[in-house]
């Protein structure tokens, strides 16, 4: 197998361009993607190769491309010559160069993806989005990165919607929906594509794909008998047949308490029998001598239970569930004791007290597994679980929800077992780690696959949806909330189907297929009609959710689009859903304001921030961190873009700066005092991108001035990513040289003037801009910003004074000895120790740790004793979960977490005598789903404990780079200079060539950046 693109008419000899065959093991096994040099239809066999490794029977895409693109793929395949025009030609003939001359190594194939990324952000096509998902595929293959098969999902749906003829886009289409999961919508692509494909080599492949779904089992449906779930069982012990006997005894009917214990110890013989669960036995042996101390207990027990399924986790329903399990005990009932503990246990944790919940479920579990209840044991493990989650310990937690999926798969509770996969996957998603919770989801839906048991499919399918859309692959999202349409045809459950149509609507109205929305909604509509005499409570909600998504379609009709939000907000307050309130709230607004209703819009936006602000210092705010970021970031937009609209560009600033989500960091100052803090000849740029535009303030010792640029946070995000790439792959053609000049022109031509004069520069951005290396963007002579002043980068304006670094104190870590079979992907660092010598030699009495001694004890030592702090090793940043973010050291301790400090261990020490870190790191950047607000978690956890400044690097760099850069930097630190102005000096060594041509590229010194308190 190969993917291969064969060639046509061109001044090049006639033949294929067939990509290195070691792609095809990466992979699926069946027939892989094509890749196609062009966007023609006609079809005929691949010209004969002479490598054993391709299949010579299978058929590709013949193509009549121009001759200009055959050589521009040349040309770009040869090192020595790059390419010199700025078109998405070029870029594209670039990445599909990058794939001609792929050698094998995985990370190679990130320099194809990221100069078809460049391609697509400067044209958008469907082969092009196409070329991008074959790239993205062949770097996900067997590494089981569910995350990045969604992300290949994503690319071809939109292909497919730009571009619904093609062969070559059906026939990736569907494979993508399979290798996802989506075994409804896989299957009818797959018969889409047999009925319209001309080449039968293509057909057959097809075919063969079809029937392996086909051969799958029949989806079941939803079981009638209630026995035959043995978590049925065991909750009708609990919930009806104990409180049943309890009453009985109590009243001193012992006729039908009798009867209550004969039904509790057939239920725990069928258990017993049938699934090897011992639990309600363990209940039997209770009950069965009459006891009216007994049966108090258990209805204070139940009291208990139902005050605490109630959701009212409270002091009251502690003390309840504490008295019942004291006299439990007593009375020597151990085992509804451990039942009436692990609900205190669940109290506990929803009151955020862990110790107390942590230590009680160690027991619960210890005991339950002596009397063989694994049932009790599973759900102690499972609140364990959710308990290490909430505290952060995500490897913990992610052992326990395995563990209690596997337990409850033993005994039979199969949506228990699916649920622990699911809880997994919400527990990482909370925390950020969006690509493991989407393998947690799509190891469920595969077990569900096995069993096709569409009754389990539809609820984990609208989570994976949720999480999809909001990290941004709204198309994917779309292909798994129509695979979850289907399933709720098969949940038994009324308003599943509804559910499933209204979010669909939503999704595709969020991607304007406005069409397909009103479609889906009036048939949501017409089931919700069934539900009023079904659910009332239910009803309601989905017709909220309804109404929302109908005032999505009408924002182009304000008029019509206000009663339904103003329908939507009453039913949130009323439910007390402080969650839900604050986006609606927000949306409103925007609607009064096209209605010219500024008073109304500002009483929404004020409503919107204090629910916002109020939700976020609550108890358990972390369950909800990603919705308030997403409603803090939208109610502070409106707020700034009102206040602009309005004139009033010091109620922007203001706002702006609350808006940075550091409030104990951020001065309430007024702008008048702003210049108090900021030096003669420096200048503060602070930058706001919003949904329709965006606005920079500068501030210097004469006063604070607004500029409003118009590029919308989007369009300015695409342009921000695609100077990345072109800096990270090294291409400073004349495709880099217009991206970098257009940056300059919008970002800091507006304020020429004041920038003139200055001779250092602080920078305060986030969302796109936080990202961006100022100091490589030109000006209209070809003068870097570096030339012209020093950059410091702050998250708010702060002190802007440039101070000394105390380098009395010195540590060094040199190249620690990390476990290769853990960071298989790391490299050795030939020059980590030669740089650690360098840079020790010019600091008198300096501290290096280096290689095996270079653990996570001695690093911390040396960390919290230290005024000047170097660390010459890899890193990796994990951009969606910054928390996640670690410094790879030596191998030491007995667990995984020994030979990594993560950026939330760091960002929890007392480094207030830390003045400066530099993080000569040579790690991998992890890939995320959505990369615009990424910021590295590492220094800004330096920054967080105390530190001084911390100088880092945007992406992954090159050991001989760092290292040249790094030493220059500390020969200027050495000799007294502040960090802005001594990294300002080593960069500018290298652009001159003074360390060599090579270094004078722009990669090689803007990668670093220094970051202030």
């Amino acid at each position: 197998m190969t993917v291969a693109a064969c060639g046509g008419q061109s001044s090049l000899p006639n033949r294929a361009f067939p990509l290195h065959s070691s792609i095809a093991s990466r992979l699926s096994e069946s027939r892989p993607f094509t890749m196609r040099l062009t966007g023609s239809e006609r079809w005929g066999p691949c010209p004969a190769r002479s490598s054993s490794q391709i299949d010579l029977g299978l058929t590709c895409p013949d193509y009549a491309p121009s001759s200009a693109l055959l050589e521009a793929a040349a040309t770009a395949a040869r090192p020595d010559r790059p390419p010199e025009s700025s078109t998405s030609d070029a870029l594209w003939a670039h990445g599909i160069a990058d794939l001609v001359t792929f050698k094998g190594d995985v990370n190679s194939l990130r320099a194809a993806e990221e100069h078809l990324e460049a391609a697509l952000a400067h044209e958008e096509t469907a082969g092009l989005r196409n070329d991008l998902a074959v790239v993205l595929m062949a770097s996900s293959h067997g590494q089981g990165n569910l995350a990045l098969s969604f992300t290949v999902l994503d690319h071809v749906e939109r292909a497919s919607w730009h571009d619904s003829g093609s062969s070559v886009i059906a026939f990736n289409r569907a494979l993508a929906l399979q290798n996802v999961h989506l075994v409804t919508e896989a299957a009818v692509a797959w018969k889409h594509f047999i009925a319209t494909e001309h080449d039968s080599g293509w057909r057959a492949e097809g075919t063969r794909h079809l029937d392996i779904l086909s051969r799958n089992p029949q989806p079941e449906t939803p079981a009638r008998d209630g026995a035959s779930d043995p978590q049925h069982v065991r909750e009708n012990v609990l919930d009806s047949v104990l409180l049943r006997w309890s009453a009985a005894i109590q009243r001193h009917d012992l006729i039908a308490a009798n009867q209550a214990a004969t039904d509790m110890a057939a239920a725990g013989r069928g258990l017993l029998a049938g699934w090897g669960d011992s639990s309600v036995t363990h209940l039997a042996h209770m009950v069965e001598v009459p006891s009216r101390e007994i049966a108090g207990a258990v209805a204070l027990f139940a009291r208990g239970a139902v005050r605490f399924r109630q959701q009212r986790y409270d002091r009251a329903t502690r003390d309840t569930l504490e008295e019942a399990a004291r006299r439990l005990r007593r009375l020597h009932a151990a085992s509804l004791a451990g039942w009436d503990e692990l609900l205190l246990a669940g109290t506990s944790y929803y009151l955020a007290d862990y110790g107390a919940s942590t230590a009680s479920l160690t027991r619960i579990a210890r005991e339950a597994r002596l009397r063989n209840d694994v049932a009790l044991e599973a759900r102690s493990r499972w609140l364990s679980a959710l308990v290490a989650a909430r505290q952060g310990h995500t490897a913990q937690a992610a052992d326990a929800f395995r563990a209690a999926a596997r337990q409850f798969a033993s005994i039979g509770e199969r949506a228990n077992s699916v649920g622990m996969r699911g809880q997994l996957a919400d527990a990482l998603y909370l925390m950020g780690q969006d690509e493991m919770a989407l393998d947690a989801r799509g190891e469920m839906l595969a077990v569900l696959d096995a069993r096709m048991d569409a009754r389990l499919r539809a609820g984990p399918l609208l989570e994976l949806a949720r999480q999809l859309e909001a990290t941004g692959l709204g198309a994917a999202a779309i292909a798994v909330l129509n695979e979850a349409v289907q399933s709720a045809e098969h949940t038994g459950r009324p308003g599943d189907r509804s559910e499933a149509l209204i979010r669909l609507a939503s999704a595709e109205a969020g991607e304007h297929e406005m069409r397909l929305a009103r479609v889906h909604l009036d048939s949501a509509t017409s089931l919700l009609r069934t539900l009023d005499s079904t659910s009332s409570a239910l009803a309601a909600r989905l017709h909220m959710e309804n109404q929302s998504a109908r005032a999505a379609l009408a924002a182009d009709s304000p008029s019509v689009a206000l009663p339904l939000l103003d329908a939507v907000a009453a039913y949130y307050a009323g439910q007390r859903i402080s969650t839900g309130r604050a986006p609606v709230l927000t949306r409103r607004a925007h609607v009064r304001l096209q209605l010219g209703d500024v008073r109304g819009a500002e009483s929404d936006l004020d409503s919107a921030l204090a629910t916002v602000e109020s939700l976020t210092v609550a108890p358990n705010a972390v369950t909800n961190r990603r919705a308030l970021t997403a409603a803090r970031r939208d109610v502070y937009g409106e707020r700034i873009e009102l206040a602009l609209m309005e004139g009033d560009s010091a109620g922007a600033y203001l706002m702006a700066q609350r808006a940075q989500g550091r409030p104990r960091e951020v001065p309430r100052v007024v702008p008048r005092v702003v210049p108090r803090v900021v030096p003669r000849e420096h200048l503060v740029l602070e930058y706001v991108a919003l949904p329709r535009e965006t606005v920079l303030w500068t501030t210097n010792a004469s006063g604070l001035h607004t500029y409003r640029v118009a590029i919308s946070a989007k369009r300015l995000g695409s342009l921000v990513r695609k100077a990345e790439i072109l800096i990270r792959t090294g291409d400073e053609s004349a495709a880099w040289d217009s991206t970098s000049r257009a940056l300059y022109q919008l970002l800091l031509a507006p304020s020429a003037a004041e920038l003139q004069f200055a001779s250092g520069v602080t920078i305060v951005a986030s969302g796109p801009l936080g990202r961006l290396p100022f100091g490589a963007l030109r000006d209209e002579r070809g003068r870097y910003l570096i030339n012209r002043a020093s950059i410091t980068y702050r998250s708010s304006v702060g002190d802007a004074r440039e101070g000394a670094v105390n380098s009395r104190i010195v540590s060094i870590v040199a190249n620690p000895d990390f476990d290769r079979g853990r960071f298989p992907g790391l490299a050795p660092l030939r020059m980590a120790n030669e740089e650690a010598r360098v840079v020790g030699a010019l600091y008198p009495g300096a501290t290096i740790v280096a290689e095996r001694d270079a653990t996570k004890a001695a690093v911390l030592r040396l960390m919290q004793r230290a005024t000047t702090f170097h660390f010459a090793g890899h890193a990796q940043i994990v951009e969606q979960s910054p928390g996640q973010s670690h410094l790879v050291l030596a191998r030491g301790g007995n667990g995984p977490e020994d030979d990594v400090l993560t950026a939330h261990e760091i960002s929890t020490l007392d480094l207030h005598r830390l003045r400066l870190v530099v993080l000569s790191s040579c790690g991998t950047l992890q890939r995320g789903l959505s990369r615009d607000d990424a910021e590295n978690g590492l220094a800004r956890a330096f920054l967080d404990a105390g530190a001084g400044g911390a100088i880092s690097t945007l992406w992954t760099v090159i050991d001989d780079e760092s290292a040249a850069l790094t030493i220059a930097l500390h020969r200027h630190l050495a000799a007294g200079e502040p960090a802005a102005r001594a990294l300002r000096s080593a960069q500018l060594e290298l652009l001159s060539g003074a360390a060599g041509p090579a270094l004078r590229a722009v990669r090689a010194w803007s990668a670093f950046r220094y970051e202030a308190r």
